[in-house]
């Protein structure tokens, strides 16, 4: 393609001509038999008087066509859809019509770019180039804002916030990593070396080793605020709820380095020079983040041990709300002067909670999630609509009497299903909430 074209090239590609004017093609002074074989793979044969193509040069094309074809993707505006990559694709069948396989692979469609969720236009001065919002925000955070605008055919926003907010995040993420790596971070002290293992830190690589898939699927499917959203937010939320249930035992040090190498790993396609930045100076590692190996997971993904760790802590998170509540009325109650009912001392701050397990669904939701599983589809990856008239007409649920409870129970739970797959309408945990509840999770401190 270089060639043809005779892009920046030292010196042009040289064809001998000979001495009668050779057939001219409609390509231009490049004989067809030449396109034939380049494009087509068809035996190279010079017409009658006409100057032959030197060997090398037509292999070298040759092979780079190879190296190139199929397009993997073309990618472009949603409003060429009706013209130029319509006419892609009549072009690919035209040329290629006995050879399939060299048809574009994918098309990739995206939308325009909104600033502030307003169409960018010079007259109402909202207009941003590149080369000015990078001078404004710096590489890295343009790109963080590109990757958070969105993505598919529909329009993106970039959010000057965000791009704002992403400096901050970024700088601050940066200290924290340079300081818990140092051992000097005020809330990510280390576990002495030989300590016992805990819940958390199974959790904390499992989480770890999700994210990775999640952000590898994102990048993969051109799904870049997907990716931002669990190689950043993912990985930091995961960190936060590690940090916090190990405020008495102390942070595991090689699970938090990982943690920092993989965070600036997965966020390299992104924010290249932070990501290279914490790869040379925090990590100390040699060479360039860009050339590392892209993270895998140790070890399987434990479904059990996400779905304990998601349900601890929403446990936590309803104690913690229940403590703060109870003690704003108390607070609310002391400034108006409240006093109990019984004239006696106000009653002291909880310091215990009650926790009451279930040990299975009551009788109609089992019954609303065996017709959902049995409507479960596949290929689709969720539950046919039609499963809303079997449960409507089910007798067994309409004699528990529930009014609207079980349909809206029903939707609840396909909505689920479209994430987590059949798994999300088992009759049964992938854990024991007993056991786990009792065990030595660190729940006391996620609060």
């Amino acid at each position: 393609a270089r060639a043809v074209q005779r892009g920046r090239l030292r010196r042009p590609l040289a064809v001998p001509r000979a001495a009668a004017p050779a057939p001219r093609s409609l390509l231009g002074a490049t004989p067809v038999g030449f396109w034939d074989h380049v494009l087509l793979g068809k035996p190279y044969e010079p017409a009658a008087g006409e100057a032959p193509v030197p060997a090398a040069p037509l292999a070298s094309m040759r092979r780079e066509f190879e190296f190139w074809y199929p397009v993997d993707m073309r990618v472009s505006g949603k409003d060429l859809i009706p013209n130029h990559l319509t006419m892609s694709l009549y072009n690919h069948a035209a040329v290629w019509q006995d050879d399939p396989a060299k048809y574009p692979r994918s098309i990739f469609c995206n939308g325009h770019v909104q600033v502030d969720a307003e169409k960018m236009s010079k007259s109402k001065g909202n207009f941003i180039g590149l080369l000015q919002a990078c001078e404004k925000w710096c590489a890295d955070a343009t790109r963080f804002a590109c990757a958070d605008a969105g993505d598919g055919i529909l329009n993106a926003n970039f959010d000057t916030t965000i791009a704002d907010r992403s400096i901050l995040s970024l700088t601050a993420e940066l200290e924290w990593a340079r300081a818990a790596l140092a051992g000097s971070a005020k809330d990510a002290s280390m576990r002495p070396a030989g300590a016992a293992a805990t819940w958390l830190d199974a959790w904390f690589a499992n989480e770890m080793n999700r994210l990775v898939l999640a952000v590898t699927e994102g990048f993969a499917s051109m799904r870049f605020r997907d990716a931002l959203k669990h190689a950043w937010y993912g990985m930091q939320e995961a960190r936060d709820r590690y940090r916090s249930g190990c405020v008495e035992s102390g942070l595991d040090a090689e699970l938090t380095r990982r943690w920092v190498e993989w965070q600036a790993l997965l966020m390299v396609p992104i924010t290249p020079h932070w990501s290279e930045e914490v790869w040379s100076a925090v990590l100390g590692r040699e060479g360039c983040a860009v050339r590392a190996a892209w993270p895998t997971p140790t070890a399987p993904i434990d479904a059990g041990v996400s779905a304990a760790g998601a349900y601890l802590f929403k446990v936590s998170s309803v104690i913690a709300t229940a403590m703060a509540n109870h003690e704003k009325k108390a607070a609310k109650a002391k400034g108006k002067g409240g006093k109990p009912a019984d004239g006696g001392a106000a009653a002291p701050k909880p310091n215990q909670a009650r926790l009451y397990v279930a040990r299975k669904f009551p009788r109609w939701k089992e019954r609303v999630l065996e017709l959902l599983r049995s409507h479960f589809d596949a290929d689709s990856g969720a539950v046919s609509e039609a499963v809303r008239a079997a449960i409507s007409g089910c007798d067994e649920i309409k004699a528990c009497n529930k009014g609207k409870q079980p349909m809206q129970f029903a939707a609840m739970m396909m909505e689920e299903a479209k994430h987590g797959g059949l798994s999300a309408l088992a009759l049964s945990m992938h854990f024991d909430e007993a056991t786990d509840l009792r065990g030595d999770t660190g729940i006391r401190t996620w609060g």
